[in-house]
């Protein structure tokens, strides 16, 4: 038993110094300021973190690194190096700002900076990763009262893969651990949920997806600020704004490697287009909010010649139609990088862009993340007390955001269709009623239709959903709708996403061709309705119904946009030849269509003198479309 309980004891306490954890605060040697976005990584490795917006930071130091020399490097600052011995003591570091003499300052004019700019971005492929790297990020993102007091908050693990620099193509994000707290007081008072903030180590990384300002772009203006220093190497820090006149959204300053010329920060801020532009939609705007700021830090660290990125930070300032006032700030940091054998993340483990952190996360009292590296703990924040958090539950989810969750799980599409449909020529001659059609119809081969569909999405590939098809020729009479299921397989998640989508749907049918339309003086009934409209069309149709296979084919557009191409095959159970009578005239809400069986109505069908129960009509059971589909 003493030996179990040895045994026992000694595991737990190896489990609990598998990894050492340093907490501490960067600040100015000279003015005692915090210093945010400060890089901070164990030597000679990939794992790391960057300090946040007040100077804090947090690092586990797995036990193999546990004599290691910890790096800590920050544009504008002389680089440190200390042990991790030593940081267990006391964690808070010292930078001193660094020197740079004024004979190192060059003025340079705009064709030699447009010039020089240009040159760094046709080093990007060569500077950045050209190979597939993955990335172990921490993200958090919340929302602030005016007292700077979080009444919202969302972090996660995430799992991020980037295809090589060589292209601006974006990568795919796993969701591993996420978290929140909502105050059950405060925290639904903001009227909107923001979207996305997982996919910003994607979004927001400047150089990979190739942000128009560091080209340099011909509705920019830039500016030679001077030399500033990198780990002890010189850096370039050049400002831009947009031209007068100009729409664009970005201004600020990047930091350029004089050796390399790798982008190594960016600090940027929205300009006042930009923020008009922030809440636009119809759907914002009907919630009467203003952004009045909003920054961004982009972060890189340059590793053995190469360089990655290393963090996102963002703040935003919000103003309601009340005049209340709100923060948003967002913070990302990667605190682990694998750069060789690079293992896809499957597609029903990638969390798509219009994914929603706060919705499925777990709450922070029954959160415990002491494997993973994050930011400084949220106990320390100064607005925000673990007291608080785990003594108050947040409510449950409201009925909008149930709505929300239901909505960001539909696909919506619209397409062209091609349909080819056979009608044999000659005069058709009709009679009903004392009333007479007639008119000559040629060989028609094709029509025309407009497609809708709407899915809702049961999981990451599969769904369910309802087509309709309705003819765009007013003399036709062409329709089909019915249940859909498919199932999406994914051909290409890395970019553009690229997909294949077999389908199976049960659909109903019916195609016409119009004979005209004539005035009935009297009230009569025809297919059990009652028509009192004096302007009736007739039309000679096919009714079927029957299995239709088909597939799309989707490639991403834009983040929610596909391109849409469509092939499809059918196989009736059942064909019947029908007359269809539909009113003309009257409120258009309000018009009767109703059919009977030509073998069996009133009404007398003659093609070329000879009468005939037959339509005329043929389908032949294949169909191509073409069109977009939006995909939340």
């Amino acid at each position: 038993m003493r030996i179990l309980l040895l045994a026992f004891f000694s595991c737990w306490a190896y489990s609990n110094i598998s990894a050492q954890q340093l907490n501490g605060r960067i600040i100015n040697s000279v003015n005692h300021n915090a210093i945010p976005f400060v890089n901070i990584s164990i030597k000679n490795t990939y794992l790391g973190t960057v300090s946040d917006a007040d100077g804090k930071y947090q690092l586990k130091v797995p036990m193999q690194y546990a004599n290691a020399t910890v790096c800590f490097s920050c544009i504008g600052y002389d680089s440190r190096e200390v042990s991790v011995s030593q940081l267990l003591k006391n964690g808070d570091i010292v930078l001193t700002p660094a020197d740079v003499q004024l004979g190192e300052v060059t003025i340079m004019p705009d064709s030699t900076l447009r010039s020089f700019l240009r040159k760094a971005y046709e080093k990007i492929p060569e500077n950045y990763p050209f190979y597939p790297t993955q990335y172990e990020a921490f993200y958090r993102e919340g929302l602030q009262n005016n007292k700077r007091q979080y009444i919202r908050l969302v972090e996660a693990i995430t799992k991020a893969n980037k295809s090589s620099y060589k292209n601006a193509q974006s990568g795919t994000v796993q969701l591993i651990e996420s978290r929140k707290y909502i105050d059950a007081d405060s925290g639904q008072t903001f009227p909107i949920s923001f979207y996305g903030g997982p996919h910003f180590i994607h979004e927001l990384d400047c150089v990979k997806e190739r942000y128009s300002f560091i080209k340099p772009h011909k509705d920019y203006e830039y500016t030679y600020e001077g030399l500033t220093k990198y780990n002890d190497e010189q850096v370039h820090q050049i400002s831009f704004q947009p031209k007068a006149g100009s729409k664009k959204s970005f201004k600020g300053t990047m930091f350029i490697h004089v050796s390399t010329l790798s982008y190594l920060r960016f600090d940027l801020q929205l300009t006042d287009q930009g923020l008009e532009r922030r809440f636009d939609s119809p759907i914002k705007t009907s919630y009467g909010l203003r952004s009045l700021s909003k920054t961004y830090v982009v972060n890189y660290q340059l590793r053995d010649s190469v360089c990655f990125l290393k963090s996102i930070f963002e703040n935003e300032q919000i103003e309601t139609k009340t005049g209340n006032i709100f923060y948003s700030p967002l913070e990302m940091v990667i605190t682990k990088s694998k750069t060789s054998n690079v293992a896809a993340i499957p597609y029903n483990c990638q969390i798509q862009l219009a994914y929603v952190p706060d919705r499925e996360a777990t709450d922070y009292f029954q959160s415990d993340w002491k494997d993973y590296n994050t930011l400084a703990q949220i106990e320390v924040v100064d607005t925000l007390t673990t007291k608080h958090i785990f003594e108050n539950k947040h409510r449950q989810m409201k009925k909008k955001d149930q709505l929300l969750d239901f909505f960001r799980r539909l696909d919506i599409s619209y397409k062209i269709a091609y349909e080819p449909y056979h009608l044999s020529s000659g005069l058709r001659h009709l009679t009903y009623r004392d009333v007479s059609y007639e008119r000559k119809l040629n060989n028609a081969g094709t029509t025309l239709a407009l497609d809708m569909s709407i899915a809702y999405n049961l999981s990451q590939q599969m769904n369910i959903g309802y087509i309709i098809e309705m003819g765009l020729s007013d003399s036709n009479l062409q329709e089909k709708h019915g249940p859909q299921i498919s199932y999406k397989l994914p051909l290409k998640t890395m970019g553009n996403n690229l997909f294949l989508e077999p389908q199976l749907a049960y659909v109903w049918h019916k195609y016409g061709r119009s004979i005209g339309v004539q005035n009935f003086d009297m009230e009569f009934s025809f297919g059990g309705k009652n028509f009192k409209n004096s302007k009736i069309e007739a039309l000679p149709s096919i009714r079927h119904h029957g299995l239709q296979t088909g597939s799309s084919l989707l490639y991403q557009l834009s983040s929610m946009l596909y391109l849409d191409v469509n092939v499809n095959y059918y196989i009736p159970s059942d064909i019947d030849d029908v007359l269809y009578l539909k009113e003309r005239s009257g409120f258009f809400l309000t018009r009767k269509t109703a059919n009977e069986l030509l073998s069996e109505t009133e009404a007398v069908l003659t093609i070329d003198g000879k009468q005939t129960y037959q339509s005329g009509a043929n389908y032949d059971n294949w169909s191509v479309s073409v069109g977009v589909r939006l995909m939340f």
